[in-house]
């Protein structure tokens, strides 16, 4: 799978590792805090042909902005507000996103999905903050990438 990061975060941090940790095979492109590094993205996403993009914070818009319309989404805490009207998506989309999220409240986020025409979105409130780090949270990310790479994809998991 490719993850896409957040903006000030690392592409070995908690998040891939957790995955990885989990057996499955990451791809996480650098992306440059001074813009949203969409065609790096596509670069990645060319390269590891992936059955699942997951997108954190800014990734997760990233990951609504590539030319790939087709593969499932999993959007950790997304921050959508500057993706394109209707952008969408036409693979599953999950969403995992905190009630108590103070940078991305999550009334704002469920005007974005609508706004970026995610209506079919499966929005999933959990997780303390917007870190997603917690144990609940990070419970979540595991049923959702089992769920994601169990409908008819590839199998990601290596040994």
């Amino acid at each position: 799978m490719v993850f896409l990061d957040g903006i000030g975060c690392n592409p070995t941090g908690s998040k891939p590792r957790f995955i990885a940790r989990l057996g499955y095979r990451v791809t996480a492109p650098l992306l440059s805090d001074l813009d949203f590094q969409v065609a790096e993205a596509d670069r990645a996403i060319a390269e590891v042909k992936p059955a699942l993009i997951v997108g954190y914070s800014r990734g997760a818009g990233v990951a609504l902005m590539v030319t790939d319309r087709v593969k499932p989404r999993l959007l950790i805490a997304p921050s959508l507000h500057w993706v394109s009207d209707g952008r969408g998506c036409e693979g599953r989309v999950v969403v995992l996103h905190s009630a108590t999220d103070e940078g991305l409240p999550l009334d704002e986020a469920r005007v974005h999905l609508l706004r970026c025409g995610l209506a079919a979105a499966d929005l999933r409130v959990v997780g303390a903050d917007h870190t997603m780090i917690d144990p609940p949270a990070l419970a979540a990310l595991e049923a959702a990438l089992d769920e994601l790479t169990k409908e008819g994809q590839p199998v990601l998991r290596h040994d």
